[in-house]
């Protein structure tokens, strides 16, 4: 009779174990936003990425630095730089000035490229018992917290953020900071405000036109703030009502990462409604549940509009902005302008720099985010893409279709135009680079001076 007492006893323990473990699967996050006050930076070095050199700290796991520590640097007066203090500023800014480096006679000597450089910001803090945090790093490229590499936010975007695992005591963070002569970045540590956030500025969502019934595709960014892979979640978009409620099922969530999930985006009601339309947005599973609201802004037939797709290239939605032609006449074809923006530019401002034609549409694809792949590779599939769906979608006339863009657009109108040119008619590139490595220094292009030129014909 003890034994089965003890056998029963047993049981209710691992049961009590089992379910207090599925409550405590995931690490909690910390309660309150960290503030990283004192720093150590040094800097500048000369760097060429696309050549292999990106920097003097080869070991970033184990890497501890020192206030007066040396390094070798070309760009500094007397050939060297030391580790020295700094502090956020009052608007949350961690500022690396170069007072040693005389910038303005540097770019005389080398160029634009001679300014290309990195710095380096150090810095430790204290955290209790291991939890999730969120880490705001504008202008930060990547960051490594206690050895391991995390993206950051190069946007500068006020909604992006890296989900990281704080460890207990003494967490280090390393980052590295590239650009043009000083540099500058955020590091903020805030709590995540749930297990999976839906990062709603970030959706892509179409347009609505005024007078038109929507049907079209929208993109859910989903981050997942714990160090778990997710399954069986489903989102949720739609209200039942003006806009039909569509479901879509979604596995293997990466840990501390983001995915934006496909999903389509149905107007089943007419809408008299201002500039801006409210949808409801839900991701659950067994685990949580998280809400937000997306917008959608109203257009008048006149005005610029996006127009959302489900890319062939790798199933994801996008979309590119639309400038109808002036006075539309519906029995009649247009030219198409294909216009390629510039560096730190959305597709929607790009359309909204151009004045309506009574000739011709203008459309501007996104290369895959502002920045893009700079028109090349991914970016010149998806400008040939939109330009596919654009001649299928309107009355365009085939035989006027023009290629534009300015600054890294101009590069993307050189690349795409004569890559292809049996697709346009013409094409204008304006302000743009012609090759990557006018932003590599002289003195750092080895493949110049020892690959052969095969090589670099193919690299380039």
């Amino acid at each position: 009779m003890f034994k089965k007492v003890i056998f029963l006893f047993s049981i209710i323990l691992f049961s009590l174990t089992a379910w207090a473990s599925a409550g405590n699967e995931f690490l909690p996050g910390i309660e309150d936003k960290i503030v990283v006050e004192d720093w150590l930076y040094a800097g500048p070095f000369s760097v060429g990425a696309r050549e292999g050199v990106v920097g003097i700290i080869k070991d970033a796991k184990n890497f501890r630095p020192h206030e007066g520590l040396e390094h070798p640097s070309i760009l500094a007066q007397g050939g060297k730089v030391q580790w020295r203090k700094t502090s956020v500023d009052s608007l949350g800014w961690i500022n690396l000035e170069y007072e040693d480096v005389l910038w303005d006679s540097l770019m005389d000597i080398w160029g634009i490229a001679g300014l290309v450089d990195v710095g380096y910001a150090y810095a430790q803090f204290e955290n209790k018992g291991r939890k999730r945090a969120l880490v705001m790093a504008k202008k930060a490229g990547s960051f490594y917290l206690n050895g391991r590499r995390y993206y950051g936010n190069p946007y500068g975007d006020n909604y992006m953020m890296t989900p990281v695992i704080l460890e207990d005591g003494i967490n280090r963070v390393l980052v590295p900071t590239g650009g043009y002569a000083d540099h500058r970045f955020t590091f903020k540590i805030v709590p995540p405000p749930a297990l999976v956030v839906i990062v709603e500025k970030d959706a892509t969502v179409p347009d609505i036109i005024d007078g038109e019934t929507l049907s079209g595709w929208a993109g859910i960014t989903l981050m997942n703030t714990t160090s778990k892979r997710l399954d069986d979640i489903t989102v949720t978009l739609g209200d039942g009502d003006v806009f039909r409620e569509n479901s879509v099922s979604v596995s293997h969530l990466i840990p501390l990462n983001y995915k934006k999930i496909p999903i389509r985006l149905e107007q089943i009601k007419p809408i008299t409604a201002p500039d801006t339309v409210w949808i409801p947005v839900k991701v659950s599973s067994p685990s949580f549940f998280s809400s937000e609201s997306l917008a959608l802004r109203v257009r008048s037939k006149s005005e610029s509009f996006a127009k959302t797709f489900i890319s062939g290239i790798d199933s994801s939605c996008q979309y590119y902005a639309v400038l109808p032609p002036k006075d539309y006449e519906s029995n009649r074809d247009y030219a198409l302008i294909l216009t390629l923006h510039g560096a730190g530019v959305r597709a929607r401002g790009q359309v909204n720099s151009y004045r309506p034609k009574d000739w011709a549409y203008v459309v501007a694809p996104t290369n895959r985010r502002r920045y893009g792949f700079d028109w090349q590779d991914w970016g010149r599939l998806d400008a040939l893409e939109v330009l596919e769906l654009v001649k299928k979608s309107f009355p365009i006339d085939t035989n006027r279709v023009y290629l534009v863009g300015h600054s890294m657009g101009g590069h993307g109108t050189w690349h795409v135009g004569l890559a292809h040119p049996d697709l346009f008619a013409a094409m204008a590139p304006a302000a743009g680079w012609t090759c990557f490595q006018l932003y590599v220094p002289w003195f750092l292009q080895k493949s110049y001076i020892f690959a052969e030129p095969m090589q670099v014909g193919i690299r380039d």
